[in-house]
């Protein structure tokens, strides 16, 4: 049998995402820092739909899963998975087709299927289920349990039916909640239960306020709960009388319009895009009507795709932008360098200081720049001797900001903010806004951000507050250096104390030896 060759190569038509830099790193960390007080229904990310952008040409098979993997290490954070119910088999799977129908192996003893199915012939590899797609998301959550690289990751699924419908199961069907539970610790899942236990206890809000139906902030999820996932089913497209009872699911998927409401729109939606595109008088009841809507999605189309512009303005205007086409390598590029709503770039346009910074070089000509300003909803390395108008949040009110008159350097800048009033950082994209709003054209004012406890550590609290990892990263450096030499010292301490209770047979035999040295004679040859 001829095996196809597109089978024989190693994903060459994979789409990779590209790895972190060091400065995407602390960019990412920052940005997630600032917003651990906001509620995790208004965290903002990039999605990517994975059959659409990762398993291309039709082909579901190991390579492709791989890629799973870069997107995960680059922290991204929106999971967007289609799932199979194949109503004749009872199985859910990854591959569009059912493999209950006559299917061929591409070789003998081979996993990989072809398959022929609503009109699309597919290739699929039988040992590529959910299962593999959630184990690699258990892979990344241990391998990035420490404070300094923990994320959320909130998986998206969208259900649909294939094969006939089977009136006479022979056999009770598994659940979509199986291979989730066994893959992942339920422990580290946000289920409905565990989110009405928080509402119940008054730890939930909206954004940064108190709301008893609101959610969780990050920093309690992550750092206190130890809780890394969220599952969402976004879409129920099963057949009508499909054999599938969805209702075993809901004790640990959100079901949208059910245990939950996300907001999902796309960009044919003419309405959304002009209400996140035009930024003409943007004022706080704009945000707050963003505010009132959970989980904002935004889905792109064949026929209306993300354009760069379009896609920067949806992530500053608070929606999760999903990657749902396929990308060459160049526009995958674009997309990854540009999803923070923060920071410009990774750079301030001046300089090019990175934002990991040189503070342990004294003699660096750039030691001030440590400090944050803001303007055009971004955040700019700034250093810290220069004048500037504050940026001072109210005290009853989170979208009210107001701007001093009064000129400081960020050393004083949380003297100068006006009674009921502090200082503080934007901390979500709504709230970039409501700030943008009253900041002077052209003009850049101080945000309660900087890195001077610690280079690439941006924290904020004014010039006293501490990077919260600098000392988690002296312990682990110092366990690494300490390690061997302490294992070493231990085996030589052993070794003099064994020797000198077990003393050597020459030791013992002293007197013996001597005396057979003193019998010795010289002799010229061999002794017979």
């Amino acid at each position: 049998m001829i095996i196809p060759y597109f089978l024989l190569i190693q994903c060459v038509y994979c789409v990779i995402w590209p790895p972190l830099t060091i400065d995407n790193e602390v960019a990412l960390r920052s940005q997630r820092d600032i917003s651990y007080n906001v509620s995790v229904d208004q965290l903002v990310d990039v999605g990517v739909r994975l059959s659409t952008v990762l398993f291309e040409r039709d082909t579901y098979t190991q390579p492709y899963l791989n890629q799973v993997d870069n997107l995960l290490n680059a922290s991204v954070g929106n999971i967007l998975i289609d799932a199979y119910w194949d109503e004749e088999g009872f199985n859910w799977q990854l591959c569009p087709a059912p493999f209950s129908a006559n299917v061929t192996p591409i070789a003998d003893d081979s996993t990989i299927l072809q398959l022929e199915w609503d009109n699309k012939r597919y290739a699929c590899d039988t040992r590529l289920d959910l299962s593999s797609v959630f184990t690699r998301i258990d892979e990344h959550i241990r391998a990035s349990a420490r404070s300094v690289s923990l994320n959320l990751i909130t998986i998206y699924m969208i259900l649909h039916s294939i094969g006939t419908r089977n009136s006479t199961p022979v056999h009770q069907p598994g659940t979509l909640s199986r291979p989730l539970v066994r893959s992942i610790d339920q422990a580290q899942i946000l289920t409905p239960a565990s989110l009405r236990v928080a509402q119940l206890s008054n730890s939930t809000y909206q954004g940064l306020e108190f709301d008893p139906d609101g959610y969780p902030i990050l920093g309690e999820l992550l750092q206190s709960r130890g809780i890394r996932v969220i599952p969402i089913i976004l879409e129920n497209n099963l057949y009508g009388d499909t054999s599938y009872d969805l209702e075993r699911d809901s004790n640990i998927y959100f079901i949208q319009n059910s245990t939950i409401n996300v907001t999902q729109t796309s960009t044919a939606d003419t309405e959304s895009t002009d209400f996140t595109t035009n930024m003409t008088d943007w004022t706080i009841a704009d945000s707050q009507t963003l505010l009132s809507r959970s989980f904002r999605l935004i889905m792109e189309t064949e026929e209306d795709p993300f354009s760069l512009e379009s896609y920067i303005n949806h992530i500053s205007r608070g929606y999760s932008p999903f990657l749902n086409r396929k990308y060459n390598e160049s526009e995958i590029r674009q997309f990854a360098a540009n999803r923070l709503w923060s920071w410009k770039n990774s750079y301030i346009p001046e300089a090019s200081i990175p934002l990991l910074g040189d503070p342990d070089d004294s003699n660096s000509a750039n030691e001030t720049l440590q400090c944050a300003s803001f303007s055009n909803l971004s955040w700019f390395i700034s250093s810290c001797d220069q004048q500037r108008q504050v940026a001072c949040r109210s005290s009853s009110d989170w979208l009210q900001w107001t701007i001093t008159s009064t000129l400081s350097n960020y050393y004083g800048a949380t003297d100068v903010c006006p009674a009921g009033t502090f200082f503080d950082v934007p901390r979500t994209p709504l709230d970039s806004l409501t700030l943008q709003s009253k900041v002077p054209i052209d003009s850049n004012v101080w945000i309660d951000l900087n890195t001077l406890s610690s280079g690439g550590c941006w924290i904020s609290g004014g010039a006293e507050a501490q990077c919260p990892y600098h000392r988690v990263t002296l312990v682990s450096l110092y366990v690494e250096i300490l390690t061997p030499s302490s294992v070493v010292s231990i085996v030589l301490i052993a070794t003099v104390i064994l020797l000198h209770f077990v003393r050597i047979p020459i030791q013992k035999n002293r007197k013996y030896w001597r005396k057979l040295q003193e019998n010795i004679k010289d002799s010229d040859g061999i002794p017979s």
